[in-house]
Formats: C-alpha cells, structure tokens, sequence
C-alpha cells in the first residue's frame, strides 16, 4: 500500500490542551486507506484513539461484539484494548486520532475508561471538523496549531457530551464590574445619544455622577462632556457617509437641537462642514 495512506500528520508534533479540568494530549492524526487489508491494534497504557469513517464501509471486531461501519461513524477504542478493523469495500477509508489524559486520573479519564467501544453517529459538524484538522496540518498556515487544537476540542467535546450527559458544567468566572460597564457605556454612546445625560449614565451603572466621571477617565480616558461629544460626531459621520439624511434630521438624531450649532461642533471637530464631508465621504 502506498505509504502516504498512512502519512502521520503529527509525526514530529504534540497538541496539548485542556477541556475542563483535564489535560490531554493529541500525539498522532492519520488518514488510512484500508482496501482489502486486516488491522490488529493494542494501544499502551492512557493511549486512547478516536476513529471516524469518512467513506465506504467496514467491520470493527473487537473481545466482545462485531460492529459494522459506515460513513459517519466516530468510535473510541480504550486503552489495552485489541480491536481489528478491515473494509467491505474497496472505498473504506477512516481517519483516526491518538491521544492521552496527562492525569489519568480525571474526570474524562474516568468517563472513556469505563466504556466500551463507543460506536456513534456523528453529524455534518463532525466531517467538517476532520477535514479542517486535515487540511491545517498539511498545509501549517499561521496558528495552524490553534485552529486544530480547537476543531479537535469540538469533536472531544461532542462525544463526551454523547457519553455522559450530565457531567456539571464547569465554572466560568465573573465578569469584572469594569468590563460590563464598558459594555453598556458602549452601547448607550452608540444608541442613546437623543436621551443621554451624565445622570441618566450613573444611574445605569449604578454609580454616583463622580463616580461615573472617574470610570469614563479610567477606561477612555474621556471625561462625560468629551465621550459625549465623540460619540456624537462618529454618529453624525457616520449618518452624512451612509444615509441620506437631511442635516437637520441628523442633528436631532446625535442629540442636537440647533442646526448652526451643530454644523459649527462638527467643522471644529473634522475640519470640514457636515455638507462637506458628505459630498467627500458618501458611501451610499
């Protein structure tokens, strides 16, 4: 058989990486042409491969059972396991995944040792995931080695998800005070610019009108009165490039009442009249 059937992506490379609280291991992914050939495998110890059928059809024979295979199977062996694989067909062809837990005492560990070979149905997402990893590890663009890991996490995931459906999710922490009043500072300066007042901003963030100026200082560097008047010409901009708004429509809108004043603020800030932006930066 020719040697490139089976190539080992990962020859010369391991991916290490964690779901949930274990760390695993990826030391070899290979696509295999079976034809008319008959396999005999034994993994080591903590050595577990993920198999998946991408074409024709099969039969796994393991101590126990006989199962028959077909495109879009996804099956785990376990370790110290003798299982043989061989084709029906001469379109079989699988691509299989050796990995380990780093601790083999963990609570995935736990989980894929108590099972037998696990034979399951797997979904569009799944073929797309192989064909990614596939794809990556031949070709090694920037952050290959991120993008794999996170396709090969999703397929983990999968079937532990399809093994054990009520492992406890695992904590995330809390987002900082900061950041969420980041997100709604942001979102008000962009939506609410006709209602928008300093004590309105407080109130939304539950902060003391000093307070509030402090936090703008912080993290924007802004004072109310300067964010305000940022988020007011961007919009404006932004209504002059891509609408067809008439001037005094966008002054109403950024929260303005008069238009001379308005057209007075923006030339300060831009340098150009609003009619003068328009007519240079008309996008629509």
């Amino acid at each position: 058989m020719p040697e490139n059937h089976f190539k080992d992506h990962l020859a010369d490379s391991v991916l290490k990486f964690s779901i949930g609280r274990s760390e695993i291991k990826v030391l070899s992914f290979k696509k295999e042409d079976k034809r008319n050939d008959f396999f005999g495998r034994i993994h080591a110890k903590n050595y577990y491969e993920l198999r998946y059928v991408a074409c024709g059809k099969g039969v796994l024979l393991t101590k126990d059972k006989k199962h028959l295979l077909k495109k879009g199977n996804m099956y785990l062996i376990r370790p110290e396991r003798l299982y043989h694989t061989y084709s029906e067909d001469n379109k079989f062809i699988e691509y299989g995944m050796i990995f380990q837990f780093v601790d083999r005492g963990n609570e995935l560990s736990h989980i894929f040792s108590s099972q037998p070979v696990i034979i399951h149905d797997s979904t569009y997402e799944c073929e797309s995931y192989i064909r990614n990893i596939e794809s990556e590890l031949a070709e090694l663009h920037s952050f290959w080695a991120d993008k794999v890991i996170n396709d090969i996490k999703s397929l983990l995931i999968y079937l532990i998800r399809d093994i054990n459906k009520d492992i406890a999710p695992a904590t995330v922490p809390e987002a900082a005070k900061d950041d969420k009043y980041c997100i709604l500072v942001d979102a008000e300066f962009m939506l609410g610019l006709q209602t928008i007042t300093l004590k309105r901003l407080s109130n939304l963030l539950g902060l003391s009108e000093r307070q509030c100026q402090r936090f703008l200082m912080n993290n924007y560097g802004m004072s109310y009165s300067e964010k305000l008047l940022q988020a007011r010409m961007i919009k404006a901009a932004d209504y002059l490039a891509f609408t067809d708004l008439d001037i005094q429509s966008i002054v109403e809108k950024v929260g303005y009442s008069e238009n001379s004043y308005f057209s007075r603020i923006f030339k300060k800030y831009y340098g150009i009249t609003p009619g003068d932006y328009r007519k240079k930066n008309r996008r629509y």
